[in-house]
């Protein structure tokens, strides 16, 4: 035939060469009469099909030469081979663009074999797609798949088509609108937080009045103020809640803003880390600001805005210096520890010890030693003296009777961790605590913290941080003493203004090596200390103070020369008493007077006439 093409077979190992003729198109399918061009065959590999084995007998017959390979042709078997020869064709050749009906009449089978190739394209529908349509209307193509496709069809169902707005069987019930309310991120208040702070306290106190709040009587300004700012934001109506806390900073760069500081809980606000990076936001930061209530999959409350940082506004937070960047400064301003109190043990203390704004003192006490009501009555005196304090009393692996009876004796915030919680709950208060109260000392706020105890700190520590390969005697870890060195060394008194005060705790005596290196490593640390003799306490001389150890360092910033006069004299008489007698002859002489100025300004008397 003239328009045989012969094509050789890939060879085989089981198979031997055979000759392909394949049949072009004819001139006469063209339809404008052209004849057209001879295509060279390709060499693409066709698709699998089914074919069937052949005998031994068809083999030899292929190997027969060009008159057997005629009568082959002639046989039984030439409409399914025409058939092949269509595939093979239809699905390697690839046209240039033409018109729709040229291509149609390409694909088409031309001769005699028309209505065999056209029922085995019937049988064969996936192999005859039309491919040359494909390619010249690839958009078409997409678009006719892309509504074909169920999901699409679902969407446009559950939106109100006309096909599935009345057919519930086929609309995509996962697309229906079932969501939660989203609110508005950047939507602003119309309340400021902050410009309720600069409005006068009875101003707020009328408003909230009118807002009816409880318990006016009993609250702060600032707590007025932020009740008052809830009460207006729940009247906007735009589904947003407020929160006031501090933050912490988790390891992972999130955050929560935490309603009782240090002590987790349910209702406290989750604050992502963009919004922690963005505003600079450190742990222990006062935040107030709005929040939306958690979605499907989320536990806490969500910050969305944050009205004010520290009582300043957000802009105005991130100029303020660091901690570890302003100027420590020795102690020059006294703390006021006397009282109307009959018990005169503050009064000792403030005697014998003068404490100043920024001093880091040590108590140092062996069991039993009555440290903790030491530590009460000097939190009562400070807070009776001095308003404008900040206390924290911070306890560390104590018991929990003791918990509840510092937090009803003192009016300062009370943060505990009690021995029955584990030893990173320990290291995690300790750290709120003190980066809380860096943050006030940048604002230039007076802060107390009184720790009981350092020692057992240093124990967590001591146990939580891995081993380093070197080990003090008692198995101290160096680097466990890093963390605990730190949190004491932050007291400080600042030059321009704020003061970081410390008195801790470091027992004594318990028989334990660990204890005794412990305090050892603290004691030259401190400028401050205060010893309690067990003996004292064993003997019921309350307070059990040894006069002779306890001390002060640059006690002559904190008192005046006339007072330094007779503190240096009442030192002389103690150096010949016992640790008894002193304490109990100090107790009667600062009952005879109502404050220690008298008491020294007497005494200064009394030695002068016996100079004399």
């Amino acid at each position: 035939m003239e328009n045989e093409v012969p094509v050789e077979a890939p060879a085989s190992e089981s198979k031997p060469k055979r000759k392909i003729t394949r049949k072009t198109p004819s001139a006469e399918a063209s339809p404008d009469g052209a004849q057209p061009k001879e295509q060279e065959p390709t060499e693409k590999a066709a698709p699998k099909r089914r074919t069937n084995r052949k005998s031994s007998a068809e083999s030899q017959t292929e190997n027969t030469g060009s008159a057997s390979e005629t009568n082959h042709q002639s046989s039984s078997h030439e409409p399914s081979r025409k058939k092949q020869q269509v595939e093979e064709i239809s699905l390697s050749s690839q046209p240039e663009p033409q018109t729709q009906t040229q291509a149609q009449t390409q694909i088409q089978p031309t001769g005699e074999n028309h209505n065999q190739n056209d029922a085995s394209a019937s049988e064969n529908g996936k192999e005859l797609r039309d491919n040359s349509t494909r390619e010249q209307r690839p958009h078409q193509f997409h678009q006719q798949r892309h509504h074909q496709n169920p999901r699409r069809q679902g969407e446009r169902y559950s939106q109100g088509g006309q096909q599935g707005q009345n057919n519930p069987r086929h609309q995509n019930h996962r697309h229906q609108n079932n969501r939660q309310p989203q609110f508005e991120k950047s939507r602003p208040l119309r309340t400021k937080y902050l410009d309720l702070l600069k409005e006068p306290e009875e101003s707020i106190r009328n408003t909230a009045v009118d807002l009816n709040i409880p318990n006016l009587a009993s609250k702060t300004f600032s707590e007025v103020t932020y009740d008052v700012f809830s009460a207006m934001v729940q009247q906007e109506g735009q589904g947003l809640g407020v929160c006031k806390g501090i933050l912490e900073v988790l390891p992972d760069g999130y955050g929560f803003v935490r309603d009782q500081l240090g002590n987790m809980d349910q209702n406290d606000v989750y604050v992502s880390a963009p919004q922690i990076k963005k505003l600079g936001l450190r742990t222990g930061d006062h935040i107030v600001g709005q929040t939306r209530a958690p979605k499907d999959n989320e536990s806490y409350q969500a910050l969305l805005r944050v009205e004010c940082i520290n009582d300043c506004d957000p802009d105005e937070a991130r100029k303020i210096v660091a901690f570890d960047s302003l100027v420590p400064l020795y102690p020059n301003q006294k703390f006021n520890l006397q009282s109307d109190a009959k018990d005169p043990s503050v009064r000792i203390v403030d005697l014998i010890t003068p404490i100043g704004r920024g001093q880091r003192g040590l108590i140092v006490a062996p069991p039993k030693a009555g440290k903790t009501t030491l530590l009460k009555q000097i939190a009562n005196a400070l807070t009776s003296n001095h308003p404008d304090l900040t206390l924290f009393v911070l306890l560390i692996d104590e018991r929990p009777e003791e918990v509840t009876d510092m937090t009803r004796s003192v009016e300062g915030e009370v943060i505990a961790s009690t021995f029955d919680q584990h030893l990173n709950n320990h290291i995690r208060v300790s750290e709120i605590v003190l980066e809380r109260a860096k943050r006030l000392v940048e604002q230039g706020k007076d802060v107390v913290i009184l720790l009981d105890s350092i020692t057992r700190l240093a124990r967590a520590y001591n146990i939580a941080i891995p081993s380093s390969g070197q080990t003090l005697s008692g198995g101290v870890n160096p680097l466990a003493l890093y963390k605990p060195k730190k949190f004491f060394g932050s007291a400080r008194n600042i030059e321009f203004g704020g003061s970081l005060t410390i008195l801790a705790t470091a027992l004594v005596d318990t028989g334990s090596k660990m204890d005794d290196v412990i305090f050892e490593e603290f004691k030259g640390t401190g400028n401050m200390e205060l010893h309690l003799d067990r003996a004292l306490f064993n003997k019921r001389v309350f307070p059990a103070i040894n006069l002779t150890k306890s001390s002060t360092r640059r006690d002559e910033l904190l008192v005046s020369a006339e007072s330094l006069k007779g503190l240096n004299i009442l030192r002389r008489v103690f150096e010949n008493l016992s640790a008894q007698e002193a304490i109990e002859l100090l107790k009667k002489q600062v009952k005879t007077t109502r404050t220690n100025e008298d008491f020294l300004s007497q005494l200064q008397k009394q030695a002068g006439l016996s100079n004399t």
